[in-house]
């Protein structure tokens, strides 16, 4: 508690129990103490992470301050709007697209990570027109592999995606932190 007078936690959402105490005993009951976090984005509840944290912290630390960000500048209009919907929240609750509207968003929800796999690569193939040739055209633009990314939160959704791009013949590269490091 003398050598830390001030302590932030990133990603609140993520800690566990025991990540939590070790907090509330080095800020201590009037410490310092910053969480930064999103209850509707704690995805990691199989590994012990807690997002009711933010009840306990309220409790613990009545005096702290809440802090909406109302400004959402990365997404569009049609993101903030389908991630609202989501989550089950209302737009009203003050988060407002900074950016321009894009294209619709699509939810899909597949029945298991091969079928989920399954989807992702057959929507690549059908912007692409087929992937008989190395370019094709959509909405008047010439796409090929190049132009397509696939972004997954864990490795272990690495494995199912690598066979499906393989049985549907589109070629691909993982790039990995290590990789990048």
């Amino acid at each position: 508690r003398e050598r830390f007078r001030q302590i932030s936690a990133d990603e609140f959402q993520d800690i566990d129990p025991a990540q939590y105490r070790l907090l509330t005993l080095l800020a201590g009951p009037a410490g310092n103490l910053c969480v930064i976090g999103d209850p509707d984005q704690a995805i990691y509840g199989f590994r012990g992470a807690d997002a009711a944290c933010f009840a306990r912290f309220a409790a613990d630390y009545p005096a702290a301050r809440t802090l909406r960000l109302g400004r959402n500048y990365r997404s569009g209009g049609l993101i903030v709007e389908a991630s609202a919907a989501l989550v089950g929240r209302a737009l009203g609750e003050g988060v407002v697209a900074m950016r321009a509207p894009g294209e619709p968003v699509v939810l899909h929800a597949a029945a298991s990570e091969a079928a989920e796999a399954g989807y992702v690569a057959a929507t690549i193939a059908a912007l692409m027109g087929g992937h008989d040739m190395l370019a094709a055209s959509h909405a008047g633009e010439r796409l090929g592999f190049a132009d397509f990314a696939v972004l997954y939160r864990t490795d272990a959704q690495a494995a199912p995606l690598r066979e499906a791009l393989d049985a549907a013949g589109i070629p691909f590269k993982k790039s990995s932190p290590a990789a990048l490091a």
